[in-house]
C-alpha cells in the first residue's frame, strides 16, 4: 500500500512540481551542480514524504489542492514539504525573498 501511495504522490504532485522547478532552474540559468543536488535531494525525500502524507492524508490533500489551484508556487510548496531541500532552491535564487531576511 505504501509503495502505491508513494507512486501516486510522485505521479500527481511531486513529478509535476519537479518539472516546473527544474524548468525554472533552467530558465534562471542555474548552474548544473545545484540542479543535480536539488534533484537528488527531492528524490531522496520522496519516500519519507509519502510516509508523512500517508499518516496525514489531510496535509497531502491540502498540498495537492494548493498546487492544482495555483494557490502557491511550486518551488515554495516543495520547500515546505521537503525542508531539507529548501536551501538548494534558495541557493538558486528561486524562493521569493521576504523583508524579514
Amino acid at each position: 500500500m505504501e509503495a502505491l501511495f508513494t507512486w501516486v504522490i510522485n505521479a500527481i504532485l511531486l513529478g509535476p512540481l519537479q518539472a516546473e522547478i527544474f524548468g525554472e532552474f533552467a530558465s534562471a540559468r542555474t548552474v548544473a551542480p545545484i540542479i543535480t543536488e536539488a534533484k537528488s535531494c527531492i528524490a531522496a525525500g520522496i519516500p519519507a514524504l509519502a510516509q508523512d502524507m500517508l499518516r496525514e492524508p489531510g496535509a497531502a490533500f491540502d498540498s495537492l489542492v494548493r498546487y492544482w489551484l495555483d494557490m502557491t508556487q511550486p518551488r515554495q510548496l516543495v520547500a515546505e514539504m521537503l525542508p531539507q531541500c529548501a536551501n538548494l532552491i534558495d541557493a538558486a535564487g528561486l524562493i521569493e525573498r521576504t523583508a524579514s531576511r
